[in-house]
């Protein structure tokens, strides 16, 4: 199945595996995983139950070089799985790593778009780490458009009957159609949001105990409140150092969800991989929106030519 014409050793293959049954799955991905066993490579495994055990017991002896973990657990974050995945990029380098990985889907249509980035941000991201991915997607479980942004991030189609250029995927590298940085449909705060305003760094004390008492109120636990208040003075701190006046943070609640946005009247125009990329340092420009990523579930920018907001999400 797998296509004879060479391809460059460096760079990242990323195929899409869309299957239907256990038969197809592993017809696709026990020789993707032997065939990196035989070359010297790092097998992961990173796949929900039951497909975890089935292609334990599938790859026999061979599954000795293989590492397995729970997409359940590795895949709860999607700037935290970019963060793993550079970590056992380096842990590793030189051999490549070679990777079945495929995760549960929800029917929350912002983790669709915040995954379907993920999976875009990793043709840039490791563009140059030679790893050989599939990506697997099961055609009878996962929703129509999980699929098709599936297919417009993976250059290569892997269908149960061939392995083939994937049609549907942009000739340059795709980037998620709103752009990384500045996130394309923004509805504004509902009327009753709560709302401070702050001006100097000496006010940003006052800004953590405005968002950690709402979020207390919230429900969100002490370990998520401190993550949130971390979060918040370092999107406030920004604001203070590169926004513009006025400057002010809003509160809100929606079922399930906290939100708290630091807005303010600067034009900052974020880049496309602004805070996605792994810093190598805390110098590094970069590293406090990468940090914000991190440590709330959802991160959105708005950038107008009124002003500049960055909206975190928590989830209770």
């Amino acid at each position: 199945m797998r296509s004879p014409s060479p391809r460059p050793a460096d760079r990242l293959e990323h195929d899409v595996l869309v299957y239907g049954g256990l038969e197809e799955y592993l017809a696709a991905t026990v020789p993707h995983l032997r065939e990196g066993v035989e070359a010297g490579e790092v097998p992961l495994v990173v796949v929900p139950e039951p497909r975890l055990s089935a292609l334990r017991d599938a790859l026999g002896a061979d599954g000795r070089e293989a590492t397995f973990v729970d997409a359940d657990e590795f895949y709860a974050h999607p700037v935290r799985a970019l963060r793993d995945y550079d970590r056992i990029l380096r842990l590793h380098a030189p051999r490549r790593l070679r990777v079945v990985g495929e995760r549960n889907w929800s029917d929350d249509p912002l983790e669709t778009v915040e995954w379907a980035r993920y999976e875009s941000l990793v043709n840039t991201l490791f563009a140059a780490s030679g790893a050989r991915v599939i990506c697997a997607y099961d055609r009878d479980a996962v929703r129509p458009q999980v699929l098709e942004h599936a297919l417009r991030t993976h250059r290569r189609l892997i269908d149960g009957r061939s392995e083939r250029h994937n049609d549907a995927y942009p000739e340059s590298d795709y980037l998620e159609p709103a752009g990384f940085g500045a996130d394309g449909a923004w509805s504004p705060p509902p009327p009753d949001a709560a709302h401070l305003p702050f001006g100097a760094m000496e006010d940003l004390q006052r800004v953590r105990r405005f968002v950690a008492a709402r979020a207390s109120g919230h429900g969100l636990d002490e370990k998520r409140i401190a993550a949130l208040e971390t979060a918040v003075t370092e999107a406030a701190t920004n604001a203070l150092k590169h926004g513009a006046a006025p400057r002010w943070v809003r509160v809100w609640r929606r079922p399930g969800e906290f939100v708290c946005e630091v807005s303010d009247h600067g034009r900052w125009r974020p880049g496309a991989l602004a805070g996605f990329t792994p810093p190598v340092s805390a110098l590094e420009r970069g590293f406090g929106l990468w940090t914000v990523r991190l440590l709330v579930d959802v991160v959105r920018l708005h950038a107008g030519e009124d002003g500049t907001s960055v909206r975190l999400l928590m989830r209770r």
